[in-house]
């Protein structure tokens, strides 16, 4: 990284190390037909019903952002799924946007500087940061 660059950049960015995961992939790429376990994308696209539920309700205008906690009827569904499968009669439901983002959310309400956490490696980027 050039000086002139480098004055851009947090010293917490400069911290962040190559993950595990890189390194599975460079292996895979020289294999035949491996598995991919990784960032957990699937090898199949969305079936056919799923797909027309997604068109039609870009047509209605559903295709924009959200409330920050998850579209009201949504959350309320998956409480009373989580109170069905697992009695918890109580729950407080936020939709996120991906995984990412709500470990990070949940290690922010839960994890003081200082405190550890164990985070498995091969692992996302960003889960150590």
């Amino acid at each position: 990284m050039s000086s002139e660059t480098s004055n851009f950049v947090s010293d917490r960015c400069r911290q962040i190390d190559a993950s595990g995961i890189r390194s599975v992939w460079a292996l895979a790429e020289s294999m035949t037909d491996p598995v991919n376990f990784t960032i957990g994308a699937p090898d199949f696209g969305p079936t056919p019903a799923f797909q027309e539920a997604a068109i039609e309700a870009i047509r209605e205008g559903f295709n924009g952002y959200t409330q920050s906690g998850g579209i009201g009827d949504l959350r309320e569904a998956v409480a009373a799924m989580i109170a069905r499968e697992l009695g918890w009669q109580e729950a407080t439901v936020l939709i996120t946007s991906g995984l990412s983002g709500a470990l990070l959310l949940s290690c922010m309400a839960t994890l003081d500087p200082g405190d550890e956490a164990v985070v498995p490696d091969p692992h996302f980027l960003m889960y150590p940061q």
